[in-house]
């Protein structure tokens, strides 16, 4: 049990150790720099293209179930049509 509580607190040790030994490292011109870069403005014309898409989708989604609505309140209305294998009168 005692062997068992020296390898965590050991394995502990080495984790705060490499932690406290890690190197900052420069960002990239996303994260920090040069507001003005293509690949901020990219970044910001795809966040918008996905708010559009997700939006579409949503209202896409609702006007299905409207347009699905208006249909069976319509065929609830209309009359009953004779079978295809009823005789017509002449």
């Amino acid at each position: 049990m005692i062997t068992h509580l020296k390898a965590r607190a050991t394995a502990w040790g080495v984790v705060l150790l490499a932690a406290c030994a890690a190197v900052p490292v420069g960002a990239c011109p996303v994260c920090y720099g040069d507001t003005d870069s293509p690949m901020i403005r990219g970044a910001e014309l795809s966040i918008l293209f996905m708010a559009i898409l997700t939006y579409a989708l949503i209202f896409g989604g609702v006007a299905l179930f409207i347009v699905l609505r208006r249909r069976a309140r319509r065929l609830a209305q209309a009359p009953a049509e004779v079978g295809l294998g009823a005789e017509q009168p002449a």
